[in-house]
């Protein structure tokens, strides 16, 4: 919700007010802070509270170690006893942030450091490799880096998508980046073999 622009903001509020919506739960999710007094859903926030409404908040913390380790046991459907070693590493390098946790677990994957036995089918870790990856120290960092390893030409395309919003037409960023719509896949692989 804090990059909710204000006709969306506008929106919540007048169906908040609707006296003819009994019933009604809205569940938003924002980052407190990056959420001052003078934000736009800081004011929708005080608003709903003056006008009687229960506003519930559930603050998020980061992941304990122990549910770390329940969540890379349950990604690799392995038992918490075995994974163990792995999900202290990455608790270590991640600080329990859940989308950073997935994140590295995936780049781990992708570095060849987590493979897949095919003779026991069970996942496996370089233990010497693991300690060594270089995790960033925050997730801005981590996701900086990962753009970062793509091809200049990508990461171009990437920052003319982005500015066409989080959803947009393949024609509409052929005509913004001025480039031919059949180059647009192949200047966009990387990215997508990445999962950005």
């Amino acid at each position: 919700l804090r990059w909710a622009d204000q006709p969306s903001l506008d929106f919540i509020a007048a169906l908040l007010q609707d006296p003819g919506l009994n019933g009604l739960m809205l569940i938003g999710a924002y980052r407190d802070n990056e959420v001052d007094a003078s934000h736009p859903l800081a004011t929708l926030l005080r608003g709903a509270q003056a006008a009687g409404m229960v506003v519930p908040t559930l603050a998020l913390d980061s992941l304990a170690l122990a549910d770390t380790t329940d969540l890379v046991a349950d990604m690799l459907h392995m038992p918490q006893t075995s994974i163990a070693p792995l999900a202290d590493v990455i608790y270590a390098k991640t600080g329990g942030n859940p989308f950073y946790t997935v994140e590295f677990l995936n780049t781990l994957y992708r570095d060849g450091v987590l493979t897949l036995s095919p003779h026991t089918g069970a996942w496996q870790w370089d233990a010497a490799r693991l300690g060594a990856s270089n995790a960033a120290d925050s997730v801005v960092d981590f996701l900086a880096q990962r753009l970062s390893r793509l091809p200049e030409d990508s990461r171009q395309m990437l920052l003319t998508a982005a500015c066409l919003g989080n959803v947009f037409e393949m024609g509409v960023l052929a005509v913004a980046a001025a480039v031919p719509p059949e180059a647009l896949s192949t200047l966009l692989l990387p990215a997508l073999e990445q999962g950005i």
